[in-house]
């Protein structure tokens, strides 16, 4: 089967690199103060290097000009994205910032562009949205790349005889947004999904796995509804470097997890950064036995409005284990069951364990001492760092950097 193509490599310029923004370190928008400064210069969650233009409202804005850099744009000058970071074109940048790395293709996990060459079909340039570019495969299977814009993903991805796995990739998370409502029902071959933004509810109920993506819809109950459920499809669903903010104080929680009765199904969501929604994550196990595996690790879960993870009939086989979890009305709540609980912090919540929630081994309740980033990491002299269960922790952290042999609690290592 053949897909149209027609003058791709003309019109789908899927290299990144990023338009140069030259900020003279004398600029008026800096602040006066160094200490008015994050220690990088620009202290939003990209690290140093952000996508914006020079200047910004506070410290923890899109970005100050830092002398440091000067002669390069502040790291902002030819930078190409890898996942959520930003890597700077050559070396001068200050050895911990997060624009390091000299080559892109030296960023760990996604590589930085998006070859045509590598795409089945593109969005705009093959069709005029990803509704359109899915049932267009017909099951086939293939990778859809996005481009820089708004388009439709109202769709379901509902292929009981699927001939090959399914990618839906963008150019980054800032960049490619998807909107509507996108239902991935069945696909035996497996789903996969990085560096989007969503602003439509997504519900998976078959294999899929999403990476590097933002999810940031409005007026819904969920951000992801992961369901394996009766007559669900799903073996495996996995969550990973991914952000959710869901602010409607009308919604429920930014993540609803409903595990099944099947033994071989497993549901992770791993180093992500949950944030100013009602709740951050909800377990939901319907009335009857569930044997599923389901695990939260290394998740960054602040700033909620009632509950940082709530969870109903839980059982051992659902593990929460190295998030950081504070600023909400009630930590972690449990009705009717009870979880696996280790090496999670808790901080600045109105109470940290509500109904059959316990610390667990390992628990931290000390200051954490974090960073003003989005997500926030560690600082020197944090009880977070290397206080997780090393086991459990995933090789990367949320930025894709390697964790230590001793892990830290939260999505990024300090």
């Amino acid at each position: 089967m053949t897909y149209p193509r027609a003058s791709l490599i003309s019109t789908l310029m899927f290299s990144i690199a990023l338009p140069h923004v030259a900020c003279d370190p004398d600029d008026s928008t800096q602040p006066a103060a160094d200490s008015n400064r994050g220690p990088l210069g620009k202290s939003d969650g990209r690290g140093s290097c952000a996508l914006s233009d020079c200047g910004g409202p506070s410290s923890s804005g899109s970005g100050w000009c830092d002398a440091s850099c000067a002669g390069h744009g502040d790291c902002a000058q030819g930078v190409e994205l890898c996942g959520f970071d930003a890597c700077h074109e050559d070396d001068d940048c200050p050895a911990g910032s997060r624009c390091e790395l000299t080559d892109p293709s030296e960023c760990v996990g996604d590589d930085a562009h998006i070859d045509p060459d590598d795409c089945t079909v593109t969005v705009p340039q093959d069709y005029e949205s990803v509704s359109a570019a899915i049932a267009g495969l017909a099951g086939a299977g293939g990778r859809i790349c996005v481009g820089a814009g708004s388009f439709s993903a109202h769709a379901d991805i509902d292929q009981s005889s699927a001939m090959g796995p399914l990618e839906i990739v963008g150019i980054s998370a800032e960049q490619s947004t998807l909107f509507g409502d996108l239902r991935v029902r069945n696909y035996p071959a497996g789903v996969t999904i990085e560096r989007i933004k969503f602003t439509g509810l997504v519900t998976i109920s078959a294999n899929t796995v999403i990476r590097d993506s933002r999810f940031v819809s409005a007026q819904r109950a969920w951000n992801l509804l992961i369901s394996g459920d009766a007559g669900a499809k799903l073996t495996h669903a996995r969550v990973e470097r991914c952000e959710f903010t869901l602010p409607d104080p009308s919604s429920i929680s930014a993540i609803r997890i409903v595990p099944g009765q099947r033994a071989d199904q497993e549901i992770e969501v791993v180093n992500s950064y949950v944030h100013h929604s009602r709740s951050g994550i909800e377990v939901y196990v319907p009335t009857g036995e569930h044997r599923s595996r389901v695990s939260l690790v290394n998740n960054t879960i602040v700033d909620q409005i009632d509950y940082g993870i709530v969870m109903t009939r839980p059982t051992a086989s659902v593990r929460y284990v190295n998030n950081l979890i504070g600023r909400a009305r009630i930590g972690v709540t449990i009705a009717a069951g009870a979880a696996t609980a280790g090496h999670n912090a808790y901080f600045d919540n109105g109470t940290n364990f509500a109904g059959g929630a316990v610390p667990g081994p390992g628990a931290v309740t000390h200051s954490p001492r974090l960073s003003d980033d989005h997500p926030p990491r560690p600082l020197a002299g944090s009880p977070l760092i290397d206080a997780g269960d090393a086991a459990s922790a995933p090789a990367v952290d949320f930025h894709g950097v390697a964790r230590t042999a001793l892990a830290d609690i939260g999505c990024v290592e300090h």
